[in-house]
């Protein structure tokens, strides 16, 4: 039995599903590859003595050392997609909701595309508490950015200077406000994607505040429809 955080009645928990752990796995080992598969790529991009290319096929060569810096940008994305997630199910958990674990969506692994569509959480029940819903659509948001934050800064810290001219066609990707003020506190002064070669953290960061911002908008089932209606209802 759980208590209603708004009052002194008492409800039963949530019934005990049999979850189908094995396709959570399935999705979470599909969605690894893809964003492992992406971060080779950046990995290559970064760190040009790691693109070991097979002169036979012209294809990148796999080597240990190109994977461990894959795992630079697949790890840190999917501790921040999983953060978000959390922040929803254990807040659900906390007002007695149904809620499944995360699924992880794979996507396209192909730059400039982040290899993952994203996750989400089912919540198998209606919610009727304004302050559950509320709580439920701000965790997974503020989870997410404070994961993104440290991987961000150590992203910065690890961007190197780009001395190459621009290729025509090359996608330069916008900084958001939170990078530049960590910029400015952690080098003094700001810079853009023009000026450097973004380590795999850094996108991993910069993808998790796209993800945030997407998740905020005040529309919809996205969390900030979801905190807007909590608020001023209809």
């Amino acid at each position: 039995m759980e208590p209603l955080p708004a009052g002194g009645t008492w409800r039963p928990g949530p019934p005990r599903r049999r979850e189908r752990w094995w396709l959570h796995a399935l999705l979470l080992a599909l969605t690894f590859g893809t964003t492992t598969w992406v971060g080779l790529q950046l990995a290559a991009g970064y760190d040009p003595r790691l693109a070991v290319v097979d002169p036979r096929t012209g294809l990148l060569g796999i080597t240990p050392a190109l994977v461990r810096a894959a795992l630079g940008y697949s790890v840190p994305l999917l501790a921040i997609l999983l953060a978000h997630e959390l922040g929803h199910y254990l807040a659900c958990r906390r007002y007695g909701l149904d809620a499944s674990p995360p699924f992880f969506l794979p996507f396209l692994p192909v730059v400039p595309l982040p290899g993952t569509f994203g996750a989400f959480i089912r919540v198998r029940e209606p919610i009727r508490d304004k302050r559950a819903l509320f709580d439920m659509a701000v965790a997974g948001p503020i989870a997410g950015f404070l994961v993104a934050l440290p991987v961000a800064a150590y992203g910065i810290w690890h961007t190197r200077p780009s001395f190459d001219p621009p290729a025509e066609g090359t996608i330069y990707f916008g900084y958001p406000l939170a990078v530049k003020l960590l910029q400015l506190l952690l080098v003094g002064h700001t810079f853009t994607s023009v000026h450097v070669v973004e380590h795999p953290s850094f996108m991993a960061a910069w993808w998790g505040f796209v993800v945030t911002a997407i998740n905020l908008i005040p529309a919809g089932q996205l969390d900030g429809g979801h905190a807007l209606y909590a608020v001023f209802g209809r």
